[in-house]
């Protein structure tokens, strides 16, 4: 996905540190600009601006690192149900977990561990990463 919003592309080369936007911070940009999370990530692939700091723990946590997730030492009854009925071929799209930790009142990255221990793959990033 090519973004042609020049605009778009500076705000992102903009925001960025070291060469990386984090998630939060792209995810605040679209926001902010009024724009899709996807025409953000694509902007930043136009700056060659790296993704970082995945929210869900899966990818951009410092050099060598990568990822951040481990699997949940155990899964709520009520967080396993709403992960499992959210699933798809046992995937669980990145914005469906969010919508999960928002009205579970739960982190984004225990969501994702709940996954990581139940067998569930986060797919579709909001940002266009994976």
């Amino acid at each position: 996905m090519e973004s042609s919003n020049s605009a778009l592309v500076a705000a992102v080369q903009e925001a960025a540190v070291k060469g990386c936007l984090s998630c939060e911070k792209a995810m605040e940009l679209a926001e902010g600009l009024a724009v899709s999370s996807m025409e953000v990530g694509a902007a930043a692939d136009d700056a060659r601006i790296r993704l970082s700091a995945c929210q869900l723990g899966l990818f951009g946590h410092g050099e060598g690192k990568g990822r951040i997730l481990w699997p949940a030492d155990s899964v709520s009854k009520e967080l396993r149900d709403d992960i499992e009925a959210q699933c798809a071929d046992g995937k669980l799209p990145c914005a469906k977990a969010w919508a999960i930790a928002a009205s579970r009142q739960v982190t984004r990255l225990e969501v994702a561990q709940a996954c990581e221990a139940l067998g569930a793959k986060i797919s579709v990033c909001q940002l266009g990463a994976f």
